[in-house]
């Protein structure tokens, strides 16, 4: 849809990482008002990238002349939606709105744009009365464009040259479906937006949403081979038998079994979390930050001489569960548990030949 001078919309980046976790002095809509139009077209983006995107194909405006358009939703069977986003001191009034469809009609028409399926019109300060009945008055939607069209529409759908209302126009627009055309209200907006990433980052507070659920396969996985053979040499030496697998160890020591299982877990928790922090809070570099964290909390335990393989793990999980990380954003956004902490030294042996528990 390139002809349409529009853009794929990827996620959005964050913008303001520090307000994550303080509480806020302002409400997000006290927040909005003081926007100025990029802030408030950034909001809009966080929320299209993170709330529609998901089963859509969604694209943004690129460059000058929006043709009425800010985001385009499509669903990859010729149904479009249009967002048009204003950001305005005073409510929308009626003429704004007739100018704003106004340009859907003719950009349509000359088919610079796809006809749309839904139109929202999205106004930080809201809609007056007269631009409320407008939209729930639907047949009249029609009937005031056309007689509206000179005082609104004539001069002002762009600057190079007057738009006549001719008879092929008036006819399109008088078979034009106006029944999906809507006003999205800012406080829908925000509900939706509560339910993104952005949300806290943005305005405050705690995280809106959750971390999905921690679950540890069955079967032995690929990406676990190298820190559980590691697991193996600590078992081999507090049995003096040489353990290779699960099963050989389940049959010979039940409760050290037991302590494979958990150190399992304590891998794959922190494997949801990096997980979630990579797709879900866009904080993938805050993961590697604090598993760095976590490495030098424990390095001085590696070199240790004279201990056993199990006190030395058991003494890197411990000091991997009490440092205290405060400049991380993933513990600021509390979602760091101590199984996290812990399962992150296996994601380091798993890395790092150093990071080994039998000297």
């Amino acid at each position: 849809m390139s002809e349409y001078f529009f853009e794929e919309l990827t996620k959005q980046p964050i913008k303001d990482k520090s307000v994550i976790g303080t509480r806020p002095v302002l409400t997000p809509i006290k927040i909005l008002e003081t926007y100025g139009f990029e802030d408030f077209e950034d909001f809009i983006l966080e929320w299209a990238s993170s709330f529609l995107l998901p089963g859509y194909h969604v694209l943004k405006r690129g460059g000058a002349g929006d043709m009425g358009i800010d985001i385009l939703v499509s669903d990859g069977n010729s149904n479009h939606i249009f967002y048009q986003c204003k950001k305005y001191s005073s409510p929308f009034t009626l003429p704004d709105t007739i100018t704003e469809i106004g340009k859907i009609c003719y950009y349509s028409y000359i088919k610079k744009i796809p006809k749309p399926t839904k139109y929202y019109l999205v106004a930080l300060s809201g809609l007056n009365n007269a631009c409320e009945q407008f939209f729930l008055q639907k047949g009249e939607i029609k009937n005031k464009i056309v007689e509206l069209w000179d005082a609104c529409c004539k001069n002002k759908i762009t600057t190079t040259k007057n738009i006549n209302l001719t008879k092929e126009l008036r006819d399109y627009i008088n078979a034009f479906d106006f029944s999906g055309f809507n006003f999205k209200g800012i406080p829908e907006i925000l509900n939706e937006h509560q339910k993104t990433v952005y949300f806290a980052f943005r305005f405050g507070d705690k995280l809106t949403i959750d971390r999905p659920i921690v679950t540890t396969p069955l079967e032995i996985q690929n990406i676990e081979n190298i820190y559980i053979k590691k697991l193996y040499d600590v078992y081999t030496e507090m049995l003096g038998v040489d353990i290779t697998t699960d099963e050989q160890l389940k049959r010979i020591d039940k409760e050290l079994y037991e302590n494979f299982q958990i150190q399992r877990e304590r891998f794959f928790s922190a494997e949801n979390l990096r997980l979630f922090a990579r797709d879900s809070l866009l904080l993938e570099n805050e993961y590697e930050k604090l598993k760095n964290e976590i490495y030098y909390a424990i390095v001085e335990s590696l070199y240790k001489r004279n201990i056993s393989a199990y006190d030395r793990l058991s003494e890197c999980l411990t000091k991997a569960a009490e440092v205290a990380i405060t400049n991380n954003l993933l513990t600021k956004c509390e979602v760091v548990s101590v199984k996290d902490r812990q399962g992150i030294c296996h994601h380091l042996a798993n890395e790092r030949e150093n990071v080994t528990w039998k000297r």
